[in-house]
């Protein structure tokens, strides 16, 4: 079988909507965004400080919350899925242009 690079980049654009959805950014106008506008908008999301965890623990709790943690946890893999998607999207479109 061969590559299929229209197919490839239907999958990819599918992958970009959607987590453009989850970050509530309209998925029509993804050839008007760039890849920081997207992190940005992934990192602000449920954003946990250095402040955050001090304050934890110095009303002795202790370390994150296991919520937080999931959350913050949640928050990464958006960011490395974001940035694989759109990484396999620039290879793809090189390979038409070459």
């Amino acid at each position: 079988m061969s590559y299929n690079l229209e197919q490839d980049l239907d999958y990819i654009d599918i992958k970009l909507r959607y987590y453009q959805h989850i970050l509530g950014i309209d998925p029509d106008n993804i050839a008007d965004l760039s890849i920081d506008f997207l992190l940005e908008k992934a990192i602000s999301l449920a954003s946990f400080t250095a402040a955050d965890a001090r304050e934890y623990a110095i009303s002795g709790l202790g370390a994150y919350p296991p919520a937080i943690l999931f959350l913050r946890n949640i928050r990464i893999e958006l960011i490395t899925n974001i940035r694989r998607f759109w990484y396999m999207q620039q290879l793809a479109l090189g390979a038409s242009s070459g």
